[in-house]
C-alpha cells in the first residue's frame, strides 16, 4: 500500500505520541513490532523505508532487521519451492 505523505506522516506522529509512554528498555521491541504491524497491513515498508527510518532511530534498526529477516526468509521460500518443484 502507498501511502500519501499526510498518511505516512499521520503514522509517524502516532508512533511519536506513543514511544512517548514506553520505556526505553522497551522502545526497541515497540519499534519492531510497529514496522510489522505496518508490513502486516499491506504498507509498503521499501517505498517509504527512507523517510521511516530517518524519522527515528528506533525505526531505522527495526527497518534494517525487517528486511534482513524477509530477504532471509524470501530466499528460504523460493528454495523451497525450487525443491519440491523437482520432486515431482
Amino acid at each position: 500500500m502507498n501511502l500519501s505523505d499526510n498518511d505516512l506522516e499521520l503514522f509517524l506522529q502516532i508512533f511519536d505520541k506513543a514511544l512517548a509512554h514506553i520505556p526505553d528498555k522497551n522502545k526497541e521491541k515497540f519499534a519492531e513490532d510497529y514496522i510489522f504491524t505496518l508490513d502486516d497491513y499491506g504498507v509498503d515498508l521499501k517505498r517509504h523505508a527512507v523517510e521511516i527510518g530517518d524519522h527515528d532511530e528506533h525505526l531505522d534498526k527495526a527497518l534494517a532487521d525487517h528486511f534482513e529477516v524477509n530477504d532471509e526468509l524470501d530466499s528460504d521460500e523460493e528454495y523451497a519451492e525450487e525443491y519440491w518443484e523437482e520432486e515431482d
